[in-house]
């Protein structure tokens, strides 16, 4: 059986169902990213640049090509930004799509000339939305769920690609789904614990889908929050542009393959073109302290309800 559905408004035609995406119908057959099981192939078109982050991960890849392994889980195979090639190790398939939803569709988005960032956000109105930018394990999809309960409808939660646009700056959301820790799903009113489903068996980080709140269209930005943890205080000051361009490169979703991916100008034009176009923020809250609530209403009264 085929099913098709749409990330980041790329239509997708898969052997496999993708439960986190939204369902698509009508696109011309010649448009999909191809979604299959599969074996890997035997050797690679170009010489490829190794990145090895973790014990239980390779991965490869050149401008055209993506390998990776997860130890006990899959192969997956991304070729020119329009196939994807799954090989199962395990039974688990929700674990396994996890990384396809991650890794391979950012791989996706690289070989066509598209920078993902790592950013979760609201929105402001009905037409403008608020992005925070930061490494995972800040807080990005915390202070997102606590906007949510201030009223703060969630635009996309990790990633995000950013277009120019009448000398604007647009969003594009992933798909509906919200990350977060155990310990953050506790600690919030939103999402209620019979909804949470397990991404990986060696973490205890879940997922919630947010598809009342969701929209595949791009809405204007009108802010980026950088979030941070330092002091001992809740601050919120602008960035000037110079920096921002520094953070901007930061969040880079997946920025280890710039380099190997060859697309170094690619970044240097995205970056160029974003930096004066949005309000830039730069917001920090205390370590191991359990300040999300008053992050998110400072948030909300400093920087949101101004813009």
């Amino acid at each position: 059986m085929i099913y098709y559905y749409q990330a980041y408004k790329i239509p997708i035609k898969s052997t496999v169902k993708l439960s986190h995406l939204i369902s698509l119908e009508g696109v011309f057959e010649e448009q999909y990213l191809s979604v299959e099981i599969g074996e890997m192939p035997k050797v690679f078109n170009a010489p490829m640049e190794v990145q090895n982050d973790f014990s239980h991960l390779s991965a490869k890849y050149n401008p055209n090509e993506y390998y990776l392994e997860i130890k006990g889980v899959a192969k997956y195979y991304t070729l020119n930004g329009n196939k994807v090639i799954i090989e199962p190790n395990s039974d688990n398939m929700d674990e396994i799509l996890t990384y396809f939803y991650s890794n391979c569709l950012a791989a996706v988005l690289f070989q066509r000339n598209i920078l993902p960032f790592h950013v979760s956000g609201v929105f402001i109105d009905e037409r403008r939305v608020a992005l925070f930018a930061a490494p995972s394990k800040t807080g990005k999809s915390t202070i997102a769920t606590k906007l949510r309960e201030l009223g703060y409808r969630i635009f996309t939660d990790d990633t995000a690609i950013l277009t120019i646009r009448n000398q604007k700056c647009y969003a594009l959301a992933s798909y509906p789904v919200t990350r977060l820790w155990q310990s953050s799903i506790v600690n919030q009113m939103h999402f209620e614990e019979v909804g949470k489903f397990k991404l990986l068996i060696h973490e205890d980080k879940f997922g919630f889908n947010f598809t009342e709140d969701f929209s595949s269209e791009a809405f204007e930005v009108s802010a980026v929050i950088f979030l941070d943890i330092e002091g001992d205080n809740i601050t919120i000051q602008p960035v000037n542009p110079l920096l921002g361009m520094q953070l901007l490169y930061l969040n880079i979703y997946r920025k280890n393959w710039v380099e190997g991916m060859r697309k170094q100008s690619l970044v240097f034009r995205q970056l160029t073109s974003l930096i004066d176009k949005v309000q830039l923020y730069r917001a920090t809250r205390p370590k191991d302290i359990p300040t999300f609530d008053s992050f998110a209403e400072q948030i909300s009264k400093e920087i949101l309800k101004k813009i």
